[in-house]
């Protein structure tokens, strides 16, 4: 398969959902198990930023991957479409991206605003972010870790700081960001809060090859088939979408007999660790050598670099804290 090798910055997608109309959504940060509300209804809202990308097939992959995101996460995390603001390189970009349900042939409803996302453009969209219940960032697409952590945008690159400062400065009594692009555990610590759920594609900056945890994450959350419930809670929640999409990697890597080059970790519990939290849940196949796969007790914590303030490095998987990422996702059932 093809690697999802430059999909870069995708996305803060915001979404609105009412008691009632909505599936219920809980975190396990927020009071009393619940989202709270802002004027009477929880709202959520999602940004996606998408990073460009030049060469076909990865553009292709790229496009598919943002898509199909949104797709899945409005319909599981029942985030209204009105919500949602995706950021792309370019308008060929915008109008190749399709965000109808699989096999329909008509878009049912409100679509996702679509901009397109140079530097000032990106940030000035989390500034301009109204209050929300929870607020979703999805970061997709290309990215480098050259004196510094760069993703590729059209004029100027966006720094990891500059990202991680606009996504902490919006209001929100809950956030969730997926951070998926290469080199993205080393923003974890800067973003790392109660209240607030992280994924990133690796555990630190050095792991800088293109990755798949986009594309697969999306096609996870995407797919008509229910989500597996992994921690037998009798609900589905991100943590499953999350340990689904880490299984499917992994086998990705496993029948292409390639070397894991991408580690996931998630934090839920603002300790500022990323927990390969999967190895709990599901069975790691080898992809050559033993020590090519998740050494249960030794990936490292993911580190932070000079743009979000320290270097603490330290920690194992199994030393971490309790990462139980409920929120609450539908399960077509």
């Amino acid at each position: 398969m093809n690697y999802i090798a430059r999909i870069v910055t995708a996305a803060l997608v915001w979404m609105s959902a009412g008691f009632g109309l909505w599936p219920a959504i809980a975190d396990a940060q927020d009071a009393g198990g619940a989202a709270g509300s802002i004027a009477g209804s929880p709202v959520q809202r999602m940004v996606v930023v998408v990073s460009s990308v030049d060469r076909s097939p990865l553009r292709d992959e790229l496009i598919e991957t943002a898509a199909g995101m949104v797709r899945g996460l409005c319909r599981r995390a029942s985030i209204d479409p009105a919500n949602v603001t995706v950021l792309v390189p370019d308008q060929a970009f915008a109008d190749a991206m399709d965000f109808r349900p699989p096999g329909s042939d008509a878009n049912d409803g409100t679509l996702p605003t679509v901009v397109i996302g140079d530097r000032e453009t990106i940030l000035n969209t989390f500034a301009m972010a109204d209050p929300a219940d929870r607020f979703w960032t999805v970061v997709l697409g290309y990215a480098t870790h050259r004196g510094g952590y760069r993703l590729h945008v059209p004029d100027v690159d966006v720094t990891g700081k500059a990202l991680v400062d606009a996504i902490d400065s919006v209001d929100a009594k809950s956030k969730v960001t997926l951070w998926l692009t290469p080199c993205s555990g080393g923003r974890l610590r800067g973003l790392s809060a109660p209240g607030h759920v992280i994924i990133t594609a690796t555990d630190s900056d050095d792991q800088i090859n293109g990755t798949r945890m986009g594309a697969v994450m999306a096609s996870v959350l995407d797919d008509a088939e229910p989500i597996e419930d992994f921690d037998g809670d009798k609900n589905v929640t991100l943590l499953d979408a999350y340990c689904a999409s880490c299984r499917t990697l992994l086998t990705l890597y496993a029948t292409d007999e390639l070397i894991l080059t991408e580690h996931a970790v998630i934090d839920d519990n603002g300790d500022r660790r990323g927990t390969a939290v999967q190895l709990r849940h599901i069975e790691i196949p080898q992809t050559g050598e033993p020590d090519d796969t998740y050494p249960i007790d030794s990936r490292p914590v993911p580190s932070d670099d000079t743009e979000t303030g320290g270097t603490e490095t330290g920690g194992t998987e199994t030393g971490d804290g309790f990462e139980a990422a409920a929120i609450i996702m539908d399960n077509n059932e």
